[in-house]
C-alpha cells in the first residue's frame, strides 16, 4: 500500500453513512428474525439478510480516497480490490451534496466532474464535511499550472 507521504488527504466514509447505506438489509433481516417467532424457518433469511447487511457496511467503510499532488484515487473492494485514478488537471466542476440527514451527522458527497471519459463523475460519498473541495481546487489549478493546461470556451 502507499507510504503516509505519498498522499495530502486520506478520506473513508464515516460510520454514519455506512450504516445509513446497509439501513435496508439491516431492517429487513429483523423483520425475519420477528417473523421467525411464529415461523422458525424465517430465521433462515434473517441471517442471510444480516449477512448482506453486514457486507455492505464493511465494503463502504473499506471504501478509501485518497488525495495526493497530481490525482485522486479511490479505492474500493473488501475482497477484491479496485483502484481508480484520475489526473487531477481533468477535474472540471465540484459538487457539493448534503441532504438533511447528512447535515444532521455533518456529512457530504463531493461530485467530481470530470472530462475523463471512462469516468464523467467521480464521488466521493459519505466523507466528513470539511474544506476538502479548496483543497482539491488548489491542486487541480496547479496540476493544470504545471502541465501547462489552459481552458478555453
Amino acid at each position: 500500500m502507499e507510504e503516509k507521504s505519498d498522499y495530502l488527504y486520506k478520506l473513508s466514509p464515516s460510520i454514519a453513512f455506512c450504516l445509513g447505506k446497509s439501513l435496508k438489509p439491516l431492517i429487513l433481516s429483523f423483520t425475519f428474525f420477528i417473523a421467525a417467532f411464529w415461523f422458525n424457518w424465517l430465521s433462515f433469511g434473517g441471517v442471510f439478510c444480516l449477512g448482506i447487511a453486514c457486507y455492505q457496511f464493511l465494503y463502504n467503510r473499506n471504501t478509501c480516497y485518497y488525495l495526493t499532488k497530481e490525482v485522486i484515487k479511490v479505492r474500493t473492494g473488501l475482497f477484491a480490490l479496485q483502484i481508480n485514478q484520475l489526473e487531477l488537471f481533468r477535474v472540471k466542476d465540484y459538487v457539493i451534496i448534503q441532504t438533511f440527514l447528512m447535515r444532521i451527522f455533518n456529512i457530504m458527497t463531493v461530485q467530481l466532474h470530470t472530462t475523463d471519459i471512462s469516468n464523467k463523475v467521480i464521488p466521493l460519498a459519505g466523507i466528513p464535511y470539511s474544506n476538502i473541495v479548496d483543497q482539491i481546487r488548489n491542486r487541480v489549478l496547479e496540476a493544470r499550472t504545471k502541465n501547462r493546461i489552459f481552458e478555453l470556451n
